[in-house]
């Protein structure tokens, strides 16, 4: 009788956890005409959105979170600080300075991400909320219900009863479906204490039924508070006993990776001064970070033009790293970059060019100099296609400049000495090494392709999981006889995404492989090519979209169909190797 008791007791606790489970993924969304004086505030323009276009839905949309110490957010360069002394005549599109007409200053980026990077653009304007005496402050009302209360006219005056989080993800969701947003890519990037305020909105918003299809493909942190000190509130959305800033984000990442958010982040740090200027670190955040960084495609951007007295506002608005990725939606503004023969290199089909004549920004650009595979050594940037930046997940980059080769590596290509490299003046200036130079990377989505454009363009819950992409890799004896070294199955993440990664190395090929990546050791090409080929395996009902793969820029081929007839075949040679070659596999139903 006793077990029987004890058995029943279990019972009837495990229904309780599991409906709590239950509880917790179907809440519902707090409507925003369920908030109390929330229209209000949006009509005085406490808190809104502005669009800085009328809405196009056959562009991609970017979504501005500013930070603290803003008093009215824009896209303009600060004139006080970004003079024409330090916008020189080198610097800007295409080596020719920033752009600038009668309408539009060439301190407005405006421009640059509306007419030329071709978004819609959407800032949410939260600057009353955000004026506090310390960013915890901030954070404690983003993220709890501590200080629930915006500023306005030197008197703080409360507002609402949950985080505001979820009060801006009513806000948010209220507008995309008034905008009638559609499901081409969405981007959010934050600045400093919007950076976490983005982060958590998307995290929200990920957990209720319905509103995945507003998620964004990618979120990019511009000097976000990566503290590893304790925040002294209980968080929601995720619910962590006084975590740091750095666990929140952690945990907020770990939700969102496996959603197919591509995430990324940009730190500045100042070169001169002991610490990064836009916040004091006061305690060892290195496991916290490394563990963060484990999701993330993470930017050190070292530079020492804020050093100027000049800058003293950015710093306050924390900035310079923000200002920078958004200048960097143009490409690298060095002319030397992508090594152009003459203007006609733009329209060669592996030319080293992004759409609108677009300069790339790459990964390590001294190996690929000389070779046609430079387009697919990109690095983190506005510019960068957000394939890449998934592909870069775990991946860190640092400003590193080339002065002298050391050698050779396995595969036979040179091996160089690096000095660090700062950025003296305002520019997008390409300069970045990751410390991931020894692989080769093929990678791509699996996607269902509803509308049959052979583009990636229908939302965040078209990627595919569990798709079969067959790894076949070959080599040709001397005397024509082609040899099948090995043969694997991967399949597609929960994120619909595949990555094969080949690491250098000596021996044999060995090939290890789990959901979502396979891994091939032992792999060199200096006395041997080989081929790869990558087969979809054809699902019930399903075919690949098209018998030829999308062809034109680099660029835009990261949004389009890789696969000729279910197959990509490519051979690896010295020119080749250590690139990363996203080939997307859009599939569709069959006819």
């Amino acid at each position: 009788m006793k077990k029987v008791l004890l058995l029943l007791v279990c019972f009837v606790v495990l229904l309780g956890v599991l409906s709590g489970c239950n509880e917790e993924q179907a809440e519902e969304l707090l409507q925003a005409s369920e908030i109390d004086g929330l229209f209000e505030l949006v009509e005085r323009k406490v808190v809104w959105f502005e669009w800085l276009k009328t809405y196009n839905p056959n562009k991609p949309l970017a979504v501005f979170f500013h930070g603290e110490g803003e008093e009215s957010f824009s896209l303009s360069l600060d004139r006080t600080a970004y003079t024409q002394e330090v916008l020189t005549s080198s610097c800007g599109w295409r080596g020719n300075g920033l752009i600038s007409n009668q309408q539009k200053t060439k301190y407005d980026l405006t421009s640059y991400w509306t007419d030329i990077a071709g978004y819609n653009v959407l800032i949410f304007h939260w600057e009353k909320f955000a004026e506090e005496e310390s960013y915890t402050a901030i954070l404690s009302k983003l993220l709890s219900t501590y200080r629930l209360r915006y500023r306005e006219n030197g008197d703080y005056h409360s507002f609402g009863s949950v985080p505001l989080v979820k009060v801006f993800a009513a806000l948010y969701l209220s507008e995309m479906n008034k905008a009638e947003v559609s499901s081409q890519e969405i981007r959010f990037v934050g600045n400093g204490t919007g950076a976490v305020l983005c982060e958590a909105l998307a995290t929200y918003i990920s957990k209720l039924d319905g509103t995945n299809s507003y998620l964004p493909y990618r979120i990019t942190l511009c000097d976000a508070p990566l503290s590893a000190d304790a925040l002294p509130f209980q968080t929601e959305i995720i619910s962590l006993q006084e975590p740091s800033v750095l666990d929140f984000l952690t945990a907020c990442n770990d939700v969102l990776a496996p959603k197919g958010v591509a995430l990324e982040v940009v730190e500045s740090q100042e070169i001169g001064t002991d610490v990064s200027y836009a916040y004091t670190y006061s305690n060892d955040r290195t496991q916290a970070l490394e563990s963060f960084k484990s999701n993330v495609a993470y930017l050190a951007l070292s530079e020492r033009y804020s050093v100027d007295e000049s800058f003293s506002v950015c710093k306050t608005k924390k900035r310079i790293a923000m200002d920078w990725y958004m200048y960097s939606v143009l490409g690298s503004d060095d002319e030397t970059v992508g090594n152009p023969t003459d203007e006609s290199s733009v329209s060669y089909n592996r030319g080293n060019w992004g759409s609108n004549f677009r300069r790339p920004v790459l990964n390590d650009r001294v190996f690929s100099e000389g070779t046609n595979y430079i387009y697919t050594d990109y690095a983190v940037s506005a510019w960068t296609p957000t394939a890449y930046i998934r592909a870069f997940r775990g991946v860190s980059f640092y400003q590193k400049k080339a002065e002298s080769v050391i050698g050779t590596d396995k595969n036979g290509r040179k091996q160089y000495l690096y000095s660090d490299y700062v950025l003296e003046k305002f520019s997008s200036e390409n300069r970045q090494v990751s410390d991931r130079r020894d692989c080769t990377i093929f990678c791509g989505y699996v996607y269902y392709d509803r509308n049959q454009d052979g583009l990636m363009n229908e939302g965040i819950v078209s990627f595919r999981q569990g798709s079969k992409i067959v790894i076949t890799l070959t080599y040709e004896t001397t005397v024509g006889t082609r040899i099948v070294l090995s043969e694997k199955k991967v399949s597609s993440a929960q994120d619909g995404f595949f990555m094969i990664r080949f690491v250098d190395g000596e021996g044999d090929i060995r090939i290890t492989s789990s959901e979502g990546y396979a891994e091939i050791q032992g792999f060199n090409v200096a006395t041997r090519e080989y081929s790869l080929y990558l087969r979809y395996e054809y699902e019930k009902g399903y075919t690949n979209y098209d018998a030829e793969a999308y062809s034109s820029y680099s660029y835009e081929r990261a949004w389009g169909n890789g696969f000729s007839k279910n197959v990509v075949s490519f051979t690896l040679k010295q020119d080749s190797v250590h690139a990363t070659y996203v080939y997307n596999c859009l599939i569709t139903d069959m006819e």
